[in-house]
């Protein structure tokens, strides 16, 4: 682990042990910094990036309020991650239960039929595991670097 590693966890820890003492600004800044991440965590499920934004949203809000729950605020971005990866997982089961009751087509066939390309590359995406699946949309569709995704999975 690097020096620029320890000072990223301590930041988080910084951050959520002020916002735990009141200071409510920090949670904008954790917000800030871990936006991205959870945007590229949801779409790993999704596909879509509008549901992955709102799935973000959702995950954020719970962490909001359940932040005095996380026994160690340095491991902030991966327990968001978690929650994220359930709230996004939630969402993707209501679609597809809405979809079986109104007959649509499958979720995946709905991401964007005119670009045949973006639909090939999902249709391989899927072919992979979940957590292989997230590390590759965290790396190339959100641009996380390899120590963002390694604080993810510790």
């Amino acid at each position: 682990m690097g020096h620029g590693d320890c000072h990223e966890e301590s930041l988080d820890q910084t951050l959520v042990e002020a916002f735990l003492a009141g200071n409510v600004n920090c949670f904008r800044l954790l917000y800030r910094r871990h936006y991205v991440m959870a945007v590229g965590i949801a779409r790993s499920c999704l596909y879509d990036v509008h549901l992955a934004e709102d799935a973000a949203q959702e995950a954020f809000a719970i962490a909001f309020k359940s932040l005095a729950s996380l026994e160690n605020p340095d491991r902030f971005p991966s327990w968001l991650a978690t929650i994220c990866r359930r709230t996004a997982l939630s969402i993707a089961r209501k679609r597809r239960q809405l979809q079986l009751l109104s007959n649509e087509v499958p979720l995946t066939t709905i991401i964007d039929e005119s670009d045949e390309r973006k639909h090939q590359l999902y249709q391989s995406l899927n072919l992979l595991d979940d957590p292989t699946r997230e590390l590759i949309m965290l790396h190339y569709f959100s641009g996380l670097t390899y120590e963002q995704m390694a604080d993810l999975v510790k």
